[in-house]
């Protein structure tokens, strides 16, 4: 989905990639302080032990599925196995060079399957859709085998959760076989800042087990087909040095618990699959045979040994995808889940680092700040989202180009109560939807991470004050409202007046106090120096203050849909270029306002 393009003050640049062998100094710092040593600038406290990293998005990785490994790999893929410990003893034959592959279903209409799909539970299909069914069906019992697109004919006008339902209920099963493995190496990545994610993630949970091979669990339930997710996300982190266990949460996993009906589990995860996604995935539970012996064993135990997993592991890391998702597989009809219940004592007790990427990035917001609730931002665009607010989500949506704002008023998982979290943020112009769910529920603060960047959150200090800082390729962004005044009129009349903003990257950190002031450190460089042109491939607020860096003046425009976007420089205010060319600030002012005819020329 991309935000609202911002015009006038800004230019468009590629993408700075690092390289293998150039980690930056600010990367370098926080490493360093993950090793428990003091983070950089020498003026700041150190961010001490982390409890969070919140990744946004978009790490270049080194995966056995690109197209050309080449670019993103330090190696070719035949070394990579030969030398990445993490795949000792798993031969090439074994590995999948590409997406996984289409497999073809046939669907048999029989009595005794008619009969099955008959007593399916009201919660799985209403006796209205059987009813509707039970001719075109009853006309193929013993015509033979179909194809999934005859059976589709068959089943006309039945809705993706309907034809999950049937889909799995008529399907010829297939004798399982051998399935290889898709392979991502952290240890032969090409992106250093990608590495460095990954192994501070690590280096977090060690430092929280004592142990320097920690364990850590992987979730990926954002995604479609979690099933899909898994060998590439356990693999990585493999790659990185730490244990790996993959948790089998899903939403579908959550239905069966909920229901407590283990069997119609395939049709509980093929119908939750089609919720908000313009794809079909069914019959996982024969492409990935292994994968789905641990899911059944999941509901069969109720969660038994799952919970006894989030006891023991020293983190955990929520996958890329649809957040509202990874939310489904841990809050119920009842309310939060008990896997849900272990996961926040833990974090609370400083026992288990949370890490995670995109919609694991937006995910850990939650909790309560100042007395209100902190939402999460489930999707939207910048300029629709100014002009309309936000509706209140349901049900996971697709993202997508003129898409309203959506949110959950109350939260994701609840592991980061300072405010709204958003991800993909200066390369998909996020800001303007960032700042209006900031001001319309009330929160002090909103904060977006840039791709292959990460904001790494340390864990409350004695002083009851937290400390963060910045780790990988790009910046994050802090929209301050405590000092705003804002309008929330949904017609296209949002403004907000006198938002502070910050901008931080390697080397940079802020404190949050335990009253709930924010405090930004600015490593030491060349102040209002010429800056790098902006990255991305849109105009955006991250390129208009670049630009007012690179002229030496104190104020520029530029517009996100129907919007005017303010920047100023307060004598307070400061620019700094970054070792990387980048521009990080602290104290900037920004206003929001419905456009002018004025906007028109610029």
């Amino acid at each position: 989905m991309k935000g609202g393009a911002m015009k006038g003050g800004a230019m468009k640049g590629g993408a700075m990639k690092g390289g293998a062998m150039r980690a930056a100094a600010g990367t370098l710092a926080v490493m360093a302080a993950l090793a428990g040593c003091a983070l950089a600038p020498p003026q700041s406290a150190p961010i001490g032990r982390v409890g969070n990293i919140i990744i946004g998005g978009g790490m270049v990785n080194c995966s056995s599925t690109l197209a050309d490994p080449s670019r993103q790999c330090a190696a070719p893929w035949r070394e990579i196995l030969q030398s990445d410990p993490a795949f000792a003893g798993v031969r090439e034959q074994d590995v999948l060079f590409g997406p996984v592959p289409a497999r073809a279903f046939t669907y048999l209409v029989t009595p005794a399957a008619l009969r099955a799909f008959d007593a399916l539970p009201e919660r799985l299909v209403a006796r209205a859709d059987k009813l509707r069914l039970a001719p075109a069906l009853a006309r193929q019992a013993g015509a033979g085998p179909l194809s999934a697109a005859q059976f589709s004919a068959v089943l006309a006008g039945a809705d993706g959760p309907l034809l999950a339902a049937a889909s799995e209920v008529f399907v010829e099963r297939q004798a399982a076989g051998p399935r290889k493995r898709q392979l991502r190496s952290t240890a032969y990545a090409a992106n250093a800042d990608t590495a460095a994610i990954y192994r501070a993630f690590v280096a977090a949970a060690a430092a929280v087990s004592g142990k320097p091979r920690p364990t850590v669990g992987v979730v990926t339930a954002s995604a479609d087909n979690p099933y899909n997710d898994h060998d590439l996300n356990v693999s990585a982190l493999r790659s990185a040095g730490a244990e790996v266990v993959w948790l089998p949460l899903d939403g579908g996993l959550r239905r069966a618990l909920d229901a407590g009906d283990c069997a119609h589990l395939a049709i509980d995860y093929s119908a939750y699959a089609q919720v908000g996604s313009g794809r079909q995935y069914l019959h996982m539970d024969q492409i990935f045979p292994d994968l789905d012996a641990r899911r059944r064993q999941a509901c069969a135990d109720q969660a038994a040994g799952l919970n006894r997993d989030l006891e023991r592991i020293d983190g955990i890391f929520f996958s890329g995808g649809n957040q509202a998702r990874h939310l489904d597989s841990l809050v119920g009809r009842h309310g939060p889940s008990v896997q849900l219940q272990i996961l926040r004592r833990r974090h609370a007790a400083g026992q288990l680092v949370v890490a995670g990427s995109s919609a694991g990035d937006a995910v850990q917001a939650g909790g309560q700040w100042r007395g209100r609730a902190v939402p999460m931002i489930a999707g939207g665009e910048s300029a629709l989202t100014l002009a309309t607010g936000l509706a209140v989500a349901g049900v996971p949506v697709e993202e997508g180009a003129e898409r309203r704002g959506s949110y959950y008023p109350g939260g994701g998982l609840g592991l980061f109560p300072f405010g709204p979290l958003d991800s993909h943020f200066s390369q998909r112009g996020r800001e303007g939807r960032l700042t209006r769910l900031a001001a319309d529920s009330g929160m002090d603060y909103g904060f977006g991470v840039d791709e292959n960047t990460a904001l790494v959150v340390g864990r409350p200090g004695p002083d009851g004050g937290t400390m963060m800082g910045v780790l990988g390729e790009g910046g994050v962004w802090v929209v301050d409202l405590r000092v705003a005044s804002a309008d929330g009129a949904a017609d296209g009349a949002f403004s907000v007046r006198g938002a502070r903003i910050h901008y931080l990257h390697a080397g940079d950190t802020l404190h949050v106090d335990r009253q709930g002031a924010l405090v930004v450190a600015l490593a030491k460089g060349a102040a209002d120096a010429p800056a790098a042109a902006p990255r991305g491939g849109q105009f955006n607020l991250a390129g208009l203050v670049d630009d007012m860096a690179r002229r030496g003046t104190a104020g520029g425009r530029g517009t996100i849909g129907r919007f005017e976007v303010r920047v100023s420089r307060p004598a307070a205010g400061r620019m700094v270029r970054t070792a990387r060319g980048r521009t990080s600030y602290s104290g900037l002012k920004m206003d929001i306002l419905p456009c002018a005819q004025a906007c028109a020329a610029m």
